[in-house]
């Protein structure tokens, strides 16, 4: 049995839905309440008490939850810092050692037929900071693993575990959704922010869209021949 803790400050909690402290419960209670998942686990966990989506706090308090609920199968670091220097956290999910333990000797059997050497699938979300149901989709696909194959005991998620190991990572452009989040939380207005936070390369008024424009469209800025001209993904503007 996973060792579950409740994690419930007020420092993680903010004003969000995640992991509610009106119902003071947690993720592997809510996803406990029904082996079919339904709306009412979508809104304790995916969505803020003010909005359908989650920003940044939000994602932090959950990650922080998962990590705290499901240390045998779930880890958490920081792959680099941002231009603001924040941490960019990835979410490791490896269950196949407690999966099979759990099948006792039909996972033994299971086990010898494995390769030791898993495929790992990665999920990443919010390159672009403004699209706010690619943070929801990663966390979502891990939520639903959690409740079929390891709460649940359902064969289909259990498999997508023994098969596989995955490294989420719900927020690429930690430094857009804090800047959309931050706006929010001050004016209730919605930032249509898609880059980052380095505008070394603008002035104010340089960009005639303003604000939001400026920055580094992180989508387009892997080394994998984003400056041949053949591609139609480079601009030579930088408020493009």
């Amino acid at each position: 049995m996973l060792a579950l803790t409740k994690v419930m400050t007020t420092a993680l909690l903010l004003t969000s839905g995640v992991v509610s402290a009106s119902t003071n419960k947690t993720i592997a209670e809510v996803l406990g309440q029904s082996p079919e998942w339904n709306e009412e686990m979508f809104k304790a966990l995916l969505a803020r008490h003010d909005l359908n989506h989650l920003l940044l706090s939000d994602v932090n308090a959950l990650i922080a939850h998962l990590r705290a609920e499901f240390p045998e199968i779930i880890t958490v670091k920081s792959i680099g810092q941002t231009y603001q220097n924040r941490d960019m956290l990835m979410i490791e999910i490896n269950a196949r050692d407690f999966i099979l333990n759990k099948l006792g000797d039909v996972g033994s059997s299971i086990r010898q037929k494995l390769d030791p050497v898993m495929p790992a699938i990665m999920l990443t979300g919010a390159h672009h900071a403004r699209e706010l149901l690619s943070v929801q989709m990663p966390i979502y696909s891990i939520l639903r693993m959690l409740h079929g194959g390891i709460i649940h005991n359902d064969e289909k998620y259990q498999n997508l575990l023994i098969q596989n190991k995955y490294y989420v990572m719900p927020v690429t452009n930690v430094d857009g959704l804090a800047d959309i989040e931050q706006h929010f939380e001050k004016t209730g207005e919605w930032l249509t922010r898609r880059k980052n936070m380095n505008f070394e390369n603008t002035e104010e008024g340089d960009c005639s869209s303003g604000y939001e424009e400026r920055g580094v469209d992180i989508n387009r800025n892997y080394g994998v021949d984003w400056d041949k001209s053949w591609n139609g993904g480079n601009s030579e503007d930088p408020c493009a």
